[in-house]
């Protein structure tokens, strides 16, 4: 049974309930999270409007029948009006979380009102956040209508390397090199940057937008240019990304992944790489040369495909939805996150799951369960084939497969700070709180220990970079308050 709004089509969420369960989902296929019925909840939708005109923000409540058995149905219960744009950043409220914002903004009940069978993202969190930071010192960011090309001259410093964690504001330096802007009402659907910062790519309406940027050097200034010649084989796509200098991955809308060529003048398909019928690409993720590829697809299958002799392989399908994908380019072994916590581990080369994912399969810790963020993203650190690194909306989590129990049993150190004035909670940086709730989760069974840095603030992206640095996009949602129309911003009668 799908539970519609009395709006039109465009509204960007919905909901059914299967059983016991109600499930919130998007029009994007992806779903939110999974509700077990209760007596009484409530939901929170925006109403996507174009020409300025004020959007509507309705909240609707779960009613139960009259009679013992009837039917639970969701009423309108309240509807503000206010203006999109007041809506395009992450949204904090007393009842209502806004999970991802950019040219779509959903809302959906905090995690802890009611029991959950299961819940993920939603929507990628690209938007907003540095991509694919060079092998130097260069970035970049964008939001639904800029590209910010960065340089941080703090990579080129020798920082205080006698503490073995530090935290360096990139903002305070940061050097702007380039800027794109979208014409008009044009969004940016998606984003990439190749690994040396030479190859900038997004997407408008699906169609594909490529930059070739040269870095300055001595004697010549920035320049960019626009490779206009594109085939007329390369389709619409969802999501792109850079499998390598001059070499783009394209997950189209019909369920293929086109491998285009990109050169100073055009850009060729080289080849398509097919899943199966009715099937669509949800997740990317590549090694780091490029030659694997693996793709998590909307029916929950995962799909590693061989750039070099063309074979793919199917790894064997979980029963939760896949919330991140990484591929380890050491090990050759894929990993996987799944809605109910589980993390899974799969040889390549052996084709089958490995020993230490095994183990974890079969004595995940409990307290590892009972957490309420599902991982958003996976990487490794190439010097530590052992580690991988994941992160939730709250807290990034290093996962050491191979940990004894005597390992296990040491105090995680307090992270120290690179700058005084990071300790500032209203600084521009948004990373409030000077202290990190350190828990180390570990199950003697499975030799694998979880180290969760809980952060005070929203973790938007964190990551391995290059050799002992790691990035993290954080934001402070207190500062979003200032955002938010006057008529979500009033508290209730009889609170604080």
């Amino acid at each position: 049974m799908t539970f519609s709004h009395d709006v039109p089509t465009h509204v960007m969420t919905f909901f059914r309930q299967v059983g016991r369960f109600t499930e919130y989902w998007t029009l994007f296929e992806k779903m939110a999270l999974t509700l077990e019925l209760q007596q009484s909840q409530t939901a929170i939708c925006v109403v996507d409007t174009v020409m300025g005109i004020p959007g509507a923000v309705t909240a609707k409540q779960l009613e139960s029948g009259c009679r013992e058995g009837e039917r639970k149905k969701w009423k309108v219960w309240e509807v503000y009006r206010c203006r999109l744009h007041l809506l395009m950043y992450l949204l904090l409220h007393s009842l209502y979380k806004l999970l991802y914002t950019g040219s779509i903004k959903i809302l959906v009940p905090q995690i802890y009102l009611c029991n959950i069978d299961s819940h993920f993202p939603m929507l990628s969190s690209h938007s907003f956040l540095l991509l694919n930071p060079s092998a130097n010192d260069s970035g970049a960011s964008y939001n639904d209508q800029l590209i910010i090309l960065w340089r941080w001259p703090f990579f080129c410093k020798n920082a205080n390397r006698t503490k073995n964690q530090i935290f360096v504001l990139l903002w305070r330096d940061a050097v702007k090199m380039l800027t794109l802007e979208c014409r008009g009402n044009e969004v940016i659907e998606s984003c990439a940057i190749s690994s040396d910062a030479l190859w900038v790519a997004y997407l408008v309406q699906g169609y594909p937008r490529l930059f070739r940027f040269y870095p300055p050097q001595p004697g010549s200034p920035i320049s960019v240019r626009r490779i206009r010649e594109i085939s007329s084989d390369i389709e619409t796509s969802s999501q792109i990304m850079w499998l390598g200098e001059g070499t783009l991955a394209s997950a189209t809308k019909n369920g293929s992944i086109q491998v285009i060529s990109v050169t100073d003048v055009e850009a060729k398909l080289v080849k398509n790489l097919l899943l199966e019928d009715g099937h669509n690409v949800r997740l990317m993720a590549a090694n780091k040369d490029g030659s694997t590829v693996v793709v998590a697809d909307n029916h929950e299958c995962v799909t590693a495909f061989n750039l070099n002799d063309g074979s793919k392989i199917s790894l064997p399908q979980y029963k939760a939805p896949i919330t991140a994908i990484g591929i380890n380019s050491v090990t050759n072994n894929v990993v996987v996150a799944c809605s109910d916590l589980m993390i899974l581990e799969y040889s390549l080369t052996v084709k089958k799951y490995t020993d230490s994912g095994r183990n974890l399969m079969n004595n995940l810790p409990p307290e590892w369960s009972k957490r309420h963020s599902t991982i958003q993203h996976i990487s490794f650190d190439p010097k530590r084939p052992n580690i991988v690194i994941l992160h939730d909306d709250a807290s990034i989590i290093y996962l050491d497969k191979n940990k004894t129990n005597s390992d296990t049993s040491e105090k995680a150190s307090k992270m120290s700070r690179y700058d005084s004035s990071f300790e500032n909670s209203n600084s521009s940086s948004g990373a409030g709180g000077n202290q990190n709730n350190i828990t180390k989760i570990s199950s003697g069974a499975a030799r694998c220990s979880f180290s969760i840095i809980r952060r005070p603030n929203h973790v938007l992206h964190f990551s391995h970079l290059k050799n002992e640095y790691t990035i993290s996009v954080e934001f402070n949602p207190l500062q979003l308050l200032d955002k938010l129309p006057p008529v979500l911003k009033k508290e209730k009668f009889g609170t604080k």
